[in-house]
Formats: structure tokens, sequence, C-alpha cells
């Protein structure tokens, strides 16, 4: 989970997030189930025709993370 306390969102920011995940839970995605609202909202984002985009800031930490384990699990 992101750290700090996430920022409250107001009611529009609010039914945008519900709508990301339900859609997200639709097509069975549950990558960002643990992210705060706040912060899925600056993830994810799902155009009118239904695509879904993911930051590229996102993906490359998580590439990272994968790489740091892959090398740690390699070197052992």
């Amino acid at each position: 989970m992101p750290r700090g306390r996430p920022k409250n969102l107001s009611l529009y920011e609010q039914t945008k997030v519900r709508k990301i995940r339900m859609r997200l839970s639709e097509q069975k995605i549950t990558r960002f189930d643990r992210l705060h609202d706040s912060a899925l909202l600056q993830t994810v984002h799902i155009d009118s025709s239904g695509n879904i985009y993911v930051k590229y800031d996102y993906f490359c930490a998580q590439m990272q993370e994968i790489r740091r384990i892959v090398s740690d699990f390699i070197d052992e």
C-alpha cells in the first residue's frame, strides 16, 4: 500500500474510483485491489470505450521490484 494517509476524495472522484474498481473486477484484474482510492485514481485510467490504461510510473516501479526479487533469488 502507498505510504502516508490517503487524501480525501470529492464525490466525483469517489464515483470515478468506484467505476474503475467495478470495471477492474469485471475484467478479473486484482492487481490494484490493495491501492488506496487516491492512488488508484492516479494510477489507472479507463477511457470512454472501456479500455484500461495503467500509468507508466507504476508499471516501472513494479518491474523494478520484480527485477530485484529475481536478482536476489539468482544470487543465492
